[in-house]
């Protein structure tokens, strides 16, 4: 077990990880005080991998789907019926 301070772990921060995907555990201190351990993954998930990460579509997608809800909403279209405020121009007469 290795103790390293924050200053020195920012330094050579490629290596201690190296160390640390090695197995070694290393404890972090500041002002002479403990503060954090880096450890080793001991059993990495399906579920960290980026490739499990779905994908968000892209701006495009996002900017149509705005136009076309502001355009629902401002048309009297139920969404706008159901979450307008009462009195607002939304509302359904």
């Amino acid at each position: 077990m290795t103790t390293v301070n924050v200053t020195e772990l920012r330094q050579h921060l490629p290596a201690y990880l190296k160390r640390a995907a090695a197995g070694e555990e290393i404890l972090i201190a500041s002002h002479g005080k403990i503060i954090a351990r880096l450890l080793p993954e001991e059993d990495p998930s399906p579920r960290s991998s980026p490739e499990s990460v779905p994908l968000l579509p892209g701006p495009g997608v996002l900017s149509s789907i705005r136009s076309t809800s502001l355009r629902s909403a401002s048309s009297g279209s139920p969404a706008s019926r159901l979450f307008a405020p009462s009195g607002s121009s939304f509302a359904p007469s």
